[in-house]
């Protein structure tokens, strides 16, 4: 996050030298959006995501003919929505929220549920892989049995 504020800083600097710089106002725009995605909470996301719409559409107004500023300003639009699906799959992958969600009681015993089951699927699954590899392995080695030396 320190890198991303750094780069900020940065490309506000530039901006003071020369604020006609259209690539500096686009990087801004990208760099928001990024740290955006950063965020856990879809809130705080959103503001970011806001303040690099803006700089994408100063990037728009200031140079019209460049497709690049043009896109990223649409893109930005879904931004909310694929970091929603972003943190929604990550949640899923590591059968834990990654954003806070509060402190009750009833979302800790749901949340230890969820857990116990992932841990179960993933005993299961487990067992059921040294299983078949075992039964490969004893099919394997029974078809590769020496045969008797000659008498």
């Amino acid at each position: 996050m320190k890198m991303v504020e750094d780069a900020i800083k940065k490309l506000k600097e530039a901006l003071i030298v020369n604020p006609r710089n259209y690539e500096a106002i686009w990087s801004l725009g990208i760099t928001y959006g990024r740290f955006g995605i950063l965020i856990p909470e879809l809130d705080m996301a959103k503001g970011y995501f806001a303040e690099a719409a803006q700089y994408f559409q100063q990037a728009v107004d200031g140079d019209p003919s460049n497709d690049c500023y043009a896109r990223s300003l649409r893109l930005i639009a879904t931004f909310p929505k694929v970091h929603e699906e972003i943190y929604k799959y990550a949640e899923c992958f590591f059968g834990r929220p990654l954003r806070g969600h509060g402190s009750s009681t009833y979302s800790n015993a749901k949340v230890s549920e969820k857990k116990r089951a992932s841990d179960l699927k993933c005993d299961i699954v487990g067992w059921v892989i040294l299983a078949v590899g075992i039964f490969v392995w004893l099919g394997t080695s029974k078809s590769h049995e020496r045969p008797p030396p000659p008498r």
